[in-house]
């Protein structure tokens, strides 16, 4: 690998120096072999797609999807995703965050939604169809959940509160399916968005002791900021009162 590597600082750097043609003659000596390895193998996309080269981008690509690696993926859908339509049935639940991510972050949120429960209908066998649970996600609690919480972070991101609120509840309140506290910290600050600090509040203290990693230092972080932005200081000393964490950024942002 260290022989392959090398060969790729080599044609990165004739790429940088504006000489393709030299470049592109490393690549071609280049083993597939060696670039199904997924160090190698991603970072010779990455050096082809950031110089312009996307037919051999897309070659590459076709030949290590089968692998699927999450950041081959996040590679080409932040690079091409508008150009050329990526092959997301092939991908498996190893890949969904990186997928998901990149959807929402182009703000295609439709997209990752419908890619969501696509994938999820598909793979888990009518466990999951369109944002829905329909049984018990018993064997891969934790991808379901992270994957819950890539889109619901997304959609407080873009002002879709309520339809965060929707699919939280849909999935958390009246399915079998456990948040994390991540997911919790999203609706908090969903809600302290929105002005809501009240709701905020209420929602702290139905979690609190449901949630295993409920409230993380992440959470109190969250909802002392929104506190204190909020002007209700009180609030925000008492809910710390106890606790060794400080947060003195609050006053200054």
């Amino acid at each position: 690998m260290a022989m392959a590597l090398y060969k790729v600082s080599l044609m990165e750097y004739w790429f940088k120096q504006r000489k393709d043609e030299e470049a592109m003659e490393i690549y071609k000596v280049l083993d597939m072999s060696e670039q199904m390895n997924d160090i190698v193998g991603n970072r010779v996309l990455r050096v082809l797609v950031e110089h312009g080269k996307k037919t051999e981008a897309w070659e590459l690509f076709d030949e290590i999807i089968g692998f699927c690696y999450p950041e081959t993926f996040g590679i080409m859908m932040k690079s091409f995703s508008d150009e050329k339509t990526i092959p997301l049935s092939w991908a498996s639940e190893t890949c969904y965050r990186t997928i998901i991510a990149c959807l929402c972050e182009q703000g295609k949120m439709s997209e990752a939604e419908e890619f969501f429960a696509k994938m999820f209908s598909n793979y888990t066998a009518a466990r999951y169809s369109r944002l829905a649970v329909f049984s018990k996600p018993d064997d891969e609690p934790e991808v379901a959940v992270h994957t819950c919480e890539t889109i619901i972070g997304s959609m407080v991101r873009a002002k879709r509160h309520k339809d965060a609120y929707d699919l939280y509840d849909y999935f958390f309140n009246k399915h079998t399916l456990k948040p994390n506290s991540s997911c919790c910290n999203h609706i908090i600050e969903s809600r302290l968005q929105q002005g809501l600090v009240d709701e905020a509040l209420d929602f702290h203290r139905t979690v609190k002791g449901m949630v295993p990693d409920y409230p993380s230092e992440a959470s109190l972080r969250v909802l002392t900021k929104g506190l204190v932005h909020s002007g209700r200081f009180d609030l925000a000393q008492a809910l710390l009162k106890g606790s060794s964490k400080m947060f003195p950024d609050h006053v200054n942002v």
